[in-house]
Parts: structure tokens; C-alpha cells; sequence
């Protein structure tokens, strides 16, 4: 399944693995037990870098 969402609470709650795009291009790809609202948000606007293997 796949979700497409902003509102990170649902994604939190549903998800096992978050995917951020930034300008099209994958910047992360983390379990969602590894990350917090807090770094995805940073990923999104491009603030904060994920430094694991993206896919």
C-alpha cells in the first residue's frame, strides 16, 4: 500500500517505512520506528539530510 500524505500523524500511525521526496528526488527513506515528525518534516523542506542508503 502506498499513502500519500501530509498530515504525518496518520502516516505515523499506518506506515512501517516513510519515503521523503524533495524536488523529485527520494532523500530518505527510513523505518518509521528510526525517525521522528520532526526529521521527516526537515526532509520535506529540505532542511535536514538523511544520511542512511536511500533507495
Amino acid at each position: 500500500m502506498i499513502i500519500i500524505s501530509h498530515n504525518l500523524q496518520d502516516v505515523f500511525k499506518v506506515a512501517d517505512y516513510i519515503n521523503v521526496l524533495y524536488l523529485g528526488t527520494m532523500v530518505a527513506s527510513i523505518p518509521t520506528s528510526e525517525t521522528t515528525s520532526d526529521d521527516v518534516v526537515g526532509y520535506i523542506t529540505g532542511s535536514k539530510t538523511y544520511d542512511g542508503v536511500n533507495a
